[in-house]
C-alpha cells in the first residue's frame, strides 16, 4: 500500500481490480472543502488502449500491484501455423494475423516455461515475427500480474550465452545446430565456446609436439646404441 500523493508518472496503481500505469497526475491545493487531492490519468497495464481517470485525497492509501517480470527466450506457439506467421511477417503486416499470434517462453535454463503468451500490442507482435523471420533468437520481456500476462517488448539475442542461460546449454546448442542445418551453413559459437575450443586445440598441439620429441629422442638413443655395438664388433 502507498499514499496516493506519493505516486508519480509511470508508477502503477490498482483501480477497480485492474493494474494501471499512471500516464499523468495533478495535485490540487487544500481548500475549504478539505485537504489536497490528486487526479490520476492511467492506462491498463495489459490493455493500454483502455484509459481510466480517478480522483482522490492525497492521504488515501492505495494498492500498488506487484508485477512479476521475466526475460524469456521466445518460441513459436504450437497452434500458430506457418501461414499465419508468414502473413504477420509480410511487409504490410496483416493486423488480424498480428493480433492472433501467440508465443511460448522459456527461461532459467529451461526450468520455467510459459505458453500462449500474447504480445501487448500489434507492434510488439510484428517486432517478434520480423526477428524470427530473419533467423534471430528473440528475447521477450514478459509481465505478469495474477491471471494476466503479456509480452511487453522484444529484442534479438546478441550472443549464444544469452540463449543458453534461458533455455539451457544443451537445448541452446541443439537449437543453434538445427538453425545452421536449415540454413546450410556452419553453426555459430559463443565467445566462451570459441575460447574453449582454442584452448583445447593448443593443448592437443602441445601434446602432439611432446610425443614427437619423445619419439625423436628414442630414435637418437637407438642410433647411439647401434653405433656402440658396431664399434665393439670392429674392435
Amino acid at each position: 500500500m502507498e499514499q496516493a500523493g506519493s505516486l508519480k508518472k509511470n508508477d502503477t496503481i490498482m483501480i477497480n481490480g485492474h493494474a494501471c500505469k499512471i500516464a499523468s497526475y495533478a495535485h490540487s491545493e487544500p481548500g475549504k472543502h478539505g485537504g489536497s487531492k490528486v487526479r490520476f490519468v492511467t492506462r491498463h497495464v495489459f490493455n493500454p488502449d483502455k484509459r481510466v481517470e480517478t480522483f482522490m485525497p492525497c492521504h488515501t492509501m492505495v494498492e500498488v500491484p506487484e508485477l512479476v517480470k521475466h526475460e524469456m527466450l521466445c518460441l513459436k506457439h504450437a497452434t500458430i501455423i506457418a501461414d499465419t506467421m508468414a502473413l504477420a511477417a509480410s511487409p504490410s503486416g496483416d493486423e488480424a494475423a498480428l493480433a492472433a499470434v501467440r508465443f511460448d517462453g522459456v527461461c532459467d535454463e529451461g526450468h520455467y516455461k510459459r505458453v500462449g503468451l500474447k504480445p501487448l500490442t500489434n507492434a510488439v507482435a510484428e517486432s517478434i515475427v520480423t526477428r524470427m523471420a530473419k533467423g534471430d533468437h528473440v528475447l521477450i520481456a514478459v509481465c505478469t500480474h495474477g491471471a494476466h500476462s503479456a509480452i511487453m517488448d522484444a529484442r534479438s539475442a546478441k550472443v549464444m550465452s544469452q540463449v543458453n542461460s534461458l533455455k539451457g546449454p544443451a537445448a541452446g546448442a541443439a537449437a543453434t545446430a538445427a538453425a545452421g542445418a536449415e540454413g546450410g551453413g556452419s553453426t555459430a559459437m559463443s565467445r566462451k565456446a570459441q575460447r574453449k575450443a582454442k584452448k583445447a586445440a593448443k593443448a592437443d598441439a602441445k601434446a602432439a609436439k611432446g610425443t614427437m620429441s619423445k619419439t625423436k629422442a628414442k630414435g637418437e638413443a637407438a642410433e647411439v646404441k647401434e653405433a656402440a655395438v658396431e664399434a665393439e664388433v670392429e674392435a
